[in-house]
């Protein structure tokens, strides 16, 4: 196995080209191992700034009768796709493995596989075809629109199912196998979902009637969870600077998220709220530093967490890198984070730019959705920002939110006027101020209290989004970039569908349509997906697909529209004070 570094000189093409800028690439020869090409679709830059991605790579190549390759849509310096690693196609590696994170990808995967010259139909691929299968954040969200399209989906974390699986498939393994007796054989395997193996019958308005499981395998499908982290250590194994975190050492410290945003499945899907321990990210942040000093490079950490304010001792490791010489930055960072003390070291991290998320422009509305906001509280550590030389503030926001009204959209703008006010009337400095706002079309998302609810029509959140905009436009310092309304609504069909769905991909793919023509080559009437409130009992395409009680309890917390506010104003005053 050879190790590849800067010491490649093969710059002839892309693929070349983004191997030698890559530190801990692994290239090995093939010898009959049981061969997985790994798929991101989507552009190498995006891949590789991927945690999962890495994780998944380097824990096959870590055992010798594996052996793992990797493949982009973009960026790797072909149109036909070949992996990275040895330039091979698709068809000659046993499983086909996508990792998505985006519905949108979704679309993507169907190229990838007409373009490989592979059969899109799971059901037309036999055993002289690689096994196609899938995991991530979206397929474990609802696999649902490629259910006729891949043979087996990963749903949750599978870490710590992986080695069980391809060690199955290698017992499996006779130069080809019979692609029903492999499944067969890992059906028991948690978190694995084999989507022919279940059947459904519809009620003549298009509403799901009933479900079938065939027999042998369960009637429910419970996304894979690992109990203890620190039994799979989830940090960077590949450093390059072609990534939106260019030369950082990421390291994963908790999974799951006290909030709760009634929006976000990342509270709801990933539950229950797991910590690494403190020695655990210690040791990791100390095999960093020895990566580093291999490289002869400054250490840079980012460090990965849905909430920071959920560990305790992230104090400690934010002095350690520190103490040590390294610089760091975060992934996210809760407003009641921002204390005296906190923005110190993040000025010595160095950070200039902070990322906020109020998510709604209105305290009533911030209630119905759960999200925790206090504006008092972050005008009060304004000054304290900037007097760290953090200047340049992000916000995220959504438009079409369950509740919203005009004066939630009129709250926004003016809540970026307020900040560019004060800016300008506290700080002399105005040439380095600067105010980002993104808009989000809100997708109500599987698996979380709105996913009953509809999703706004396209041209109403053209309309709001351009409502924003339009106010903002002249004011100084001040920029406002949104989501694309119709491919948002594109996400939200892929999200909220049921596998009838999967012939638009193919239209779209296939005849570089429209994505209205597609839609109408294939009879699909988007609104009956997206337009309606799905009623409370309702069977939904992606019931068979979590826990038995889940349902029940996002349907209470749906009904709650009244959030209680738990986190006071004085126990923020309190945490700016300490």
């Amino acid at each position: 196995m050879k190790k590849i570094g800067n010491d490649q000189n093969d710059t002839s093409n892309a693929a070349a080209t983004l191997i030698g800028q890559e530190h801990g690439t692994v290239l090995k020869k093939w010898r009959g191992e049981l061969s997985i090409g790994l798929v991101f679709p989507n552009s190498y830059y995006v891949g590789m700034s991927n945690l999962g991605l890495q994780t998944i790579y380097s824990q096959i190549n870590q055992q010798e009768h594996f052996l793992c390759e990797r493949f982009f849509i973009s960026g790797t310096g072909s149109d036909k796709p070949l992996s990275l690693e040895s330039r091979k196609p698709p068809g000659v590696f046993n499983i086909i493995a996508f990792s998505i994170s985006f519905e949108n990808d979704f679309l993507n995967v169907i190229n990838f596989l007409d373009s490989a010259g592979l059969k899109i139909r799971s059901d037309e691929r036999n055993q002289l075809d690689p096994l196609i299968v899938a995991g991530g954040a979206a397929v474990t969200i609802n696999p649902e629109a490629l259910a006729d399209y891949l043979d087996l989906v990963f749903l949750g974390e599978g870490e710590h199912i992986l080695t069980t699986f391809l060690e199955r498939i290698e017992d499996s393994l006779t130069g080809r196998w019979h692609k029903r007796t492999v499944l067969e054989a890992v059906a028991d395997i948690p978190g694995l979902y084999v989507p022919a193996a279940y059947s459904f019958t519809y009620h003549p308005d298009g509403r799901i009637k009933k479900r079938t499981a065939q027999a042998g395998f369960q009637d429910r499908i419970v996304p894979a969870r690992v109990k203890d982290l620190d039994l799979c250590p989830t940090h960077s194994t590949i450093l390059t600077s072609r990534t939106e975190f260019a030369n950082h050492y990421l390291i994963e410290m908790a999974r799951g998220c006290s909030r709760r945003c009634k929006f976000c499945y990342g509270g709801w899907g990933y539950q229950p709220l797991r910590l690494r321990s403190q020695n655990s990210i210690v040791k990791q942040i100390e095999e960093g530093m020895v990566f580093f000093q291999s490289l002869k490079q400054k250490p840079l950490f980012g460090l990965i967490a849905p909430s920071m304010t959920d560990l305790p001792f992230l104090d400690k490791l934010l002095d350690l890198i520190l103490e040590k010489g390294g610089q760091f930055s975060l992934s996210s960072i809760p407003l009641e984070f921002l204390n005296e003390k906190t923005i110190t070291k993040l000025s010595r991290a160095p950070v200039h730019s902070l990322t906020l998320a109020p998510e709604a422009g209105t305290e009533r509305l911030r209630n119905i959705i759960g999200k925790k906001w206090d504006e008092e509280y972050f005008f009060s550590v304004l000054e304290t920002l900037w007097a760290a030389n953090i200047y340049k503030l992000r916000f995220y926001f959504m438009v079409g939110l369950p509740g919203e009204q005009t004066s939630d959209l009129r709250e926004i703008v003016q809540f970026i006027r307020r900040i560019n006010h004060f800016m300008r009337k506290t700080v002399n400095v105005t040439c380095r101020m600067s105010l980002h706002l993104s808009l989000n079309a809100f997708v109500p998302k599987p698996h979380t209290p709105f996913q009953w609810s509809a999703m706004e029509n396209q041209k109403n959140l053209a309309a709001k989004m351009k409502y924003i905009s339009r106010e903002l436009q002249r004011e100084p310092h001040v920029t406002v970039t949104h989501d694309v309304p119709k491919w948002a609504r594109v996400q939200g069909l892929i999200a909220r569908a049921d596998r009838r769905i999967g012939p638009f991909l193919v239209a779209l793919d296939k005849h570089r349509s429209s994505i209205q023509q597609a839609l109408n080559r294939i009879n699909i009437n988007p609104a009956f997906y997206l337009d309606r409130r799905r009623a409370d009992d309702e069977l939904l395409p992606w019931d068979h697909l979590t826990g038995p009680r889940e349902k029940d309890i996002l349907l209470a917390r749906n009904r709650d529209m009244s959030l209680d506010y738990t986190q006071t104003l004085t126990s923020r005053n309190q945490a700016l004070q300490s």
